[in-house]
């Protein structure tokens, strides 16, 4: 695994994961902007069998829904106290699921992520 945190331009994106192809990383979390579904979908083309896991900064189930149509990740971090609560993340889970997608939950606020996992879990 390797987390980028946003810190990227598409360009350099590109430049550094082909680079570090041949250390064949899970996956590239955040490697850009996360309104940049566009750069993302690149991305993941470009460094496949790679695959982008993005998610955690993403705040609701309408962007998730366009990076799944795009097929621009591989992986989906969804944090539940960022994207709104509960009733969103099970919305992007259940997406993630017809998109045939893998859910990686993120867990990013301590206190309150804790407390609605504790609420999903039970």
């Amino acid at each position: 695994m390797l987390d980028a945190n946003q810190q990227w331009t598409l360009p350099q994106a590109l430049s550094i994961c082909q680079e570090l192809k041949e250390m064949n990383p899970f996956w590239v979390e955040e490697p850009t902007h996360p309104d940049d579904i566009v750069g993302h979908k690149r991305l993941a083309e470009h460094i496949a069998p790679i695959k982008v896991a993005m998610g955690e900064h993403v705040p609701n189930r309408i962007l998730f829904k366009n990076y799944l149509q795009m097929g621009a990740t591989g992986f989906v971090q969804v944090d539940a106290v960022r994207v709104g609560g509960v009733s969103e993340f099970i919305s992007v889970s259940l997406l993630c699921r017809k998109y045939n997608i893998p859910v990686v939950p993120h867990v990013g606020i301590w206190g309150s992520s804790i407390s609605t996992w504790f609420y999903l879990t039970t």
